[in-house]
């Protein structure tokens, strides 16, 4: 059907995840469009050389005269998870006092005797 119709179909570029997350940014901030670094890509690298991140990194970036920038929401979003996750770690005060009252305490057998220490965390 693509013969009929007199079309030039281009190869593939395969584009991973970490590669949109990488421009994501530079398209926020009105820097360059992805069509336009696509296009790109495509007009200066017809061989298909290079992956999509390493043209941008070392011919698109250095053209647009940008600096580094990260993914800010993709930031943002795993600060906000890390935060919930380490927050399931974190103690109140009073039951920081218990662990560290509770950390080790006697052992008793049912002698009564002490014989060892028993760790005891209070969460």
């Amino acid at each position: 059907m693509l013969f009929r119709l007199d079309l030039h179909v281009r190869p593939v570029v395969f584009l991973h995840i970490d590669d949109l997350h990488m421009v994501a940014q530079y398209v926020r901030d009105g820097d360059i469009s992805l069509i336009d670094a696509l296009h790109d890509k495509l007009a200066r690298d017809r061989d298909h050389i290079e992956s999509f991140s390493a043209f941008w990194k070392e011919r698109i970036r250095p053209r647009i005269r940008a600096e580094s920038k990260g993914d800010k929401i993709l930031a943002e979003e795993w600060r906000r998870y890390s935060d919930a996750a380490m927050g399931r770690f974190r103690l109140a005060p009073t039951s920081k006092r218990l662990l560290f009252q509770n950390l080790i305490r006697p052992f008793r057998n049912t002698t009564g005797v002490q014989t060892a220490v028993e760790p005891a965390i209070v969460l």
